[in-house]
This record gives structure tokens, sequence and C-alpha cells, in this order.
């Protein structure tokens, strides 16, 4: 199955608890981030995560958030917390 970042995330079923542990990753990063990376151009310009399944079953969902220092922002998803869509 085809693991393209840009193509996984679409076709993935996430458990609760996965998107809690994308949320607390994003918000962390989020919380660590000068006011002025999250005001104005940069803001708007945040990508859409992107994911890629692992050879141990675990998903990695990632960004990367712009702003003066690029930071990539991301959360492994143990593999009983998502699955592929049939």
């Amino acid at each position: 199955m085809s693991t393209d970042p840009e193509d996984v995330l679409p076709r993935i079923f996430l458990t609760e608890f996965a998107s809690m542990l994308w949320s607390k990753a994003i918000n962390e990063a989020l919380g660590q981030m000068n006011h002025k990376d999250l005001t104005g151009p940069y803001i708007d310009s945040i990508p859409d995560e992107q994911a890629y399944a692992n050879d141990d079953g675990t998903l990695t969902i990632w960004v990367r958030l712009p702003g003066k220092k690029v930071r990539k922002v991301e959360a492994t998803i143990p593999a009983e917390h998502w699955w592929w869509k049939s």
C-alpha cells in the first residue's frame, strides 16, 4: 500500500486516542512558538498535516510549522489506534 505522505490521511481512520496524541503534540509546539509566528503571514501558511506508515505498524503524523524558525512537529500513533479504510 502506498505511503506517499500526501495520500495517507484521507485513506485512514484514527481512534480518539490517536487524535488526542496529535492534538497534544501540535498544541505543545504552538505554545512554544513566538507570538509573532502565530500571527500575520505565518499562520496563513501552515500546511496541512501529513502522515506515513512505519514498518513497525505505527503511523507518524507530522507538519512543518512556518515562522522565523521552521519547526517540525510529529506524533507517533500506535498501530492499534489507526487502520486503513477498505
